[in-house]
């Protein structure tokens, strides 16, 4: 039981370091190149976020879409500045992400924890 418990830590925290480091690609989130123009870039954000807007989505979705929004916004906010730009391709965003990568995977060990001891109260 120990054993299945630790694996499924493990396997956890990779999915959620995995999704972490897979959000981290700004370039992507907009659907641009990382060679895209300034001109390019806010077409890609006006484009991606009348898609996105949580106002376009049936009100159950709309966490899902502020999230998505959210993300898009920051992506924009980044890429559209020429310094916040520099920066995030010279890869000085690196330990913001790591910081927030490590609270995400924090947030993960304790769920999966909390989950356990239910079950086993439960059983």
């Amino acid at each position: 039981m120990r054993g299945s418990l630790v694996a499924g830590v493990v396997v956890a925290l990779l999915l959620c370091c995995s999704a972490c480091q897979a959000a981290t690609d700004l370039y992507a989130e907009l659907g641009v190149s990382r060679t895209a123009t300034l001109k390019e870039i806010k077409k890609a954000y006006r484009k991606k976020s009348v898609a996105v807007h949580p106002d376009k989505h049936p009100a159950e979705e709309k966490e899902q879409w502020e999230a998505a929004f959210v993300k898009l916004v920051n992506a924009y906010d980044i890429l559209s500045d020429e310094d916040k730009r520099r920066a995030y391709d010279n890869g000085e965003d690196d330990m913001q992400m790591s910081f927030s990568c490590v609270w995400c995977c924090v947030c993960v060990y304790v769920y999966v924890c909390v989950c356990v001891f239910v079950l086993r109260c439960l059983c």
